[in-house]
């Protein structure tokens, strides 16, 4: 990019125009992410405890989908 810039002998002006404005971009996008993620959300009304996913995941016994599935590996 920065070659492509040199070779086309633009003159520095343009070139400072240009990564000012590639710069000012990405500050904006990081800044516009960071926003994102640490937007404060809702307090959920339901308690949802975590450990029942991994503790159902664990769980291959007596399973009916993962049984049958198991049944239809070949030995």
């Amino acid at each position: 990019w920065f070659i492509g810039l040199l070779v086309d002998k633009k003159n520095w002006q343009d070139i400072f125009w240009s990564m000012s404005i590639t710069l000012s971009a990405a500050v904006l996008s990081i800044a516009l992410v960071f926003g994102i993620v640490k937007f404060p959300y809702p307090q959920p009304t339901a308690a949802f405890d975590l450990s029942l996913l991994s503790e159902r995941a664990g769980k291959i016994s007596g399973e009916a989908g993962v049984s049958s599935r198991w049944n239809l590996l070949p030995p």
